[in-house]
């Protein structure tokens, strides 16, 4: 700050000027509830869903050139439906289905198949169906 400044206000060079970001919180913020209150966490929860929508359809648009080849790719090595699903629990105790590209022998076994299937896992490709 000038000298011209701080005389027009009446300010020394001694004194300090402290901002209370306490107002400038409740200015920017004002649109949202208080902190603590109820609603303010579904605010946070719509607002995560939403992002958690619009991106993953933005990635699914982008790797589905890269889906497509590991899944026709898949089928003509493997011989086999490239896609396997999966049951899982959430933390809520749901269940729901999970799809992976299969890279693991249909036995059961936990052999791998190929170097296919070990560079789908490395790069966590055969994650993919996920979106």
């Amino acid at each position: 700050m000038s000298q011209d400044r701080r005389d027009s206000i009446g300010l020394t060079e001694d004194t300090q000027i402290v901002v209370d970001l306490t107002e400038l919180e409740s200015e920017t913020a004002a649109w949202l509830p208080p902190a603590g209150h109820p609603a303010r966490g579904a605010y946070a929860r719509v607002a995560k869903k939403e992002l958690d929508i619009g991106l993953g359809f933005v990635l699914l648009i982008l790797s589905l050139p890269v889906q497509l080849g590991i899944f026709l790719l898949s089928t003509v090595l493997f011989r086999r439906w490239p896609i396997v699903s999966l049951p899982r629990v959430t933390k809520d105790g749901e269940t729901f289905t999970m799809y992976r590209f299969a890279t693991s022998r249909p036995d059961g076994s936990d052999g791998r198949w190929s170097g296919l299937s070990r560079q789908m896992r490395r790069w966590g490709l055969d994650e993919l169906p996920q979106l």
